[in-house]
């Protein structure tokens, strides 16, 4: 049997919810399998019910000492004044190696990267990764660096990745850049499938409420974890205009960081002032075994997204509900939607092009694409090609 250790520690967005997927997964494949994570609760209660509780004797389990990937820790006292926080991240990720192999009394074979973002150098020489680690390696590319106006790509600095000895392959969420990384790289490149699970088809205890203040009106709904990228912003400009007052928006998350808090403020006292009565908030962490009782309870999705060229979960989520969602033009989601025939792309935030595009989203002159999206990003073909990885060390 391999030995797997599974890097998750985030405790907001995709992340929970991948930490429980991608473990199962390993497991099945026959791997031993540790999972450093947020809330190894949680995960072990998933475990239990996916795979059984038997699987409970492959698995270690351990809580991140850094859940939100290294701002605090175990390491923090003595190394964060000295060093910078992302070798304060390499020595923490050497801490859960150490750990796990001296409960199996086995050499860890294969480390995953659930945010690879976190751990590529650019202050320090990948030499020095690869002689703190020791272990081969592969991850997650989440959020490439962009540069301009936020929706191209700088992928130059992960020319690194060519010269560790122990980095095996990049996966990567988004299919467009995969053949400049392939050019780039010389190991290989795979695509990540943006995978989920459906959890739930019932609503929210909310729901009535929600749906008589909405009277005839389509309920927008806005979940999550919530900044300015989300177009929260907009999303109140949209709802003030004459257009919007058309629309109910129930908008629900809370956020991750000191910034995204700063701006979940602003959007609060903006929303407060503004005395909208098209507008239901609430200002708390949506748990992802009840996310999909969120999107029962609403016609459509807002992914509105500004400056966001990357992925998001929220859209195969949305697929798995048949909802359908409108983005804005111009990076990977509105290509995704378009592609799949998901819902609708605005061509700008201006009122009357999100109300033009939130009226086609509405109407379906064609069959919607929600069952071949999520086959495409499904869960089993990200294993089919660990497993070959895997059984090749």
């Amino acid at each position: 049997m391999k030995l797997v250790l599974l890097h998750e520690p985030a405790g907001w967005g995709h992340h929970p919810f991948y930490a429980c997927l991608l473990s199962e997964g390993f497991l099945r494949l026959g791997n031993l399998t540790c999972v450093v994570c947020a809330n190894p609760k949680e995960v072990k209660g998933w475990l239990k019910e996916a795979v059984g509780p038997n699987c409970l004797n492959n698995v270690l389990l351990i809580k991140a000492l850094s859940a939100d990937s290294g701002s605090k820790g175990f390491f923090k006292d003595i190394l964060v004044t000295a060093l910078k926080r992302k070798l304060v991240r390499w020595f923490e990720l050497k801490y859960y190696i150490i750990t796990t192999e001296l409960h199996f009394r086995k050499k860890v074979d294969l480390i995953f990267l659930g945010m690879m973002d976190d751990f590529i150098p650019s202050k320090f020489p990948i030499h020095v990764f690869d002689f703190i680690i020791r272990r081969n390696w592969t991850g997650l590319l989440i959020f490439p660096k962009t540069k301009g106006l936020g929706l191209t790509f700088d992928l130059s600095y992960l020319s690194v990745l060519n010269r560790s000895a122990f980095f095996k392959c990049l996966f990567c969420l988004n299919e467009n850049i995969i053949p400049r990384l392939k050019r780039l790289l010389t190991k290989p490149i795979y695509h990540f499938p943006d995978f989920s699970h459906r959890f739930s088809k019932d609503k929210i205890a909310l729901y009535p409420k929600i749906r008589k203040l909405a009277g005839s009106r389509k309920i927008i709904g806005l979940f999550g974890v919530l900044d300015f990228r989300k177009g929260i912003m907009d999303l109140l400009d949209f709802a003030a205009s004459s257009y919007g007052r058309s629309f109910y928006f129930f908008v629900c998350g809370t956020s991750y960081d000191k910034r995204s808090k700063s701006q979940v403020d602003t959007f609060e006292t903006k929303l407060h002032f503004m005395h909208l009565n098209n507008v239901f908030y609430r200002n708390t962490n949506i748990p992802f075994r009840h996310f999909d009782e969120y999107l029962n309870s609403v016609d459509a999705i807002w992914l509105c997204y500004k400056d966001f060229p990357f992925s998001s979960n929220v859209l195969t989520r949305a697929s798995l509900c048949r909802k359908p969602v409108v983005c804005v033009t111009g990076a990977l989601i509105a290509k995704r939607v378009t592609n799949f025939n998901l819902g609708a792309v605005s061509s700008g935030f201006s009122p009357i092009a999100l109300n033009h595009a939130f009226c086609r989203a509405f109407q379906r002159k064609k069959e919607r694409g929600y069952s071949k999206y999520s086959d495409y990003h499904s869960l089993k073909s990200f294993l089919h090609t660990f497993s070959l990885l895997s059984g090749s060390l």
